[in-house]
């Protein structure tokens, strides 16, 4: 597909998170909250989560833990996640685009670069996760290009899960994983919805240098990588026809 749509008036996406983990000397989780929501931190409902009952001696030592956060953040329709390694800015089934999205990004990662809160940047990350609700199409085979067959087994009439490692550029790769059928039930309006969940989760390995040299630089650009590598991966994966079905429109 060279001309990738630029909205869908039947828009599949559930939720949209940017991540970026790193290394600090400070504890991050205490200190950025006030950094990123100033006096109005006190009127955002704020959220402990479970891996913060874990010893920070164990949590700096064992992988599985370190960037699992340990206090999420809800402002608006926006939520927000912490440890004393990683950040992520997201939001669910109000997506306003990626250009408002962007500069969310952005403003939160000048603010924390400001406070001189990251020691080391390691990695970014920008995942979307779409679902095709099974009331619109729930046939595999309408939904992604090719046949999905291993053997004499047909994939596509089984209950299926794939996860698969993308390579995109020498420092950046895609996670993508494809469930189906699958259960969605994290909706603003407390309903469960049943269909395929496409899950894109694009990281770009990095470095502070990296950071300070190119993000820095020219953001918007860099941000923008990601979010294409990812965009084009999705669409590379949907039947053409239901990308038509799904309403398509393109900028000229």
């Amino acid at each position: 597909m060279k001309n990738l749509p630029s909205k869908l008036s039947i828009s599949p996406l559930l939720e949209v998170v940017f991540e970026i983990r790193f290394d600090s000397d400070f504890p991050f989780s205490v200190i950025a909250p006030g950094v990123l929501f100033g006096k109005t931190l006190s009127e955002i409902k704020t959220i402990s989560l479970p891996a913060q009952q874990i010893p920070k001696e164990i949590r700096e030592k064992d992988p599985n833990f370190k960037y699992a956060p340990l206090l999420k953040f809800e402002k608006e329709d926006l939520f927000f996640f912490m440890s004393d390694h990683s950040f992520c800015i997201g939001t669910q089934n109000t997506y306003k685009g990626w250009k408002v999205f962007r500069t969310l990004i952005i403003e939160s990662l000048k603010k924390l670069g400001e406070s001189h809160l990251l020691n080391g940047v390691n990695r970014f990350s920008l995942k979307y996760v779409n679902l095709i609700d099974g009331t619109f199409e729930k046939e595999l085979k309408n939904i992604v290009r090719g046949h999905l067959q291993l053997g004499s087994v047909n994939l596509e009439e089984t209950n299926l899960q794939i996860r698969s490692e993308v390579k995109q550029a020498e420092t950046v790769f895609s996670n993508l994983c494809i469930f189906n059928p699958a259960r969605a039930d994290s909706l603003p309006s407390g309903e469960a919805k049943f269909g395929c969940v496409i899950e894109i989760d694009t990281i770009q390995k990095s470095s502070m240098e990296d950071f300070v040299y190119k993000y820095k630089t020219d953001s918007v650009l860099y941000l923008d990588t990601l979010h294409e590598y990812n965009k084009k991966l999705f669409f590379s994966i949907l039947n053409e026809d239901l990308i038509e079905r799904l309403g398509p429109s393109y900028e000229h």
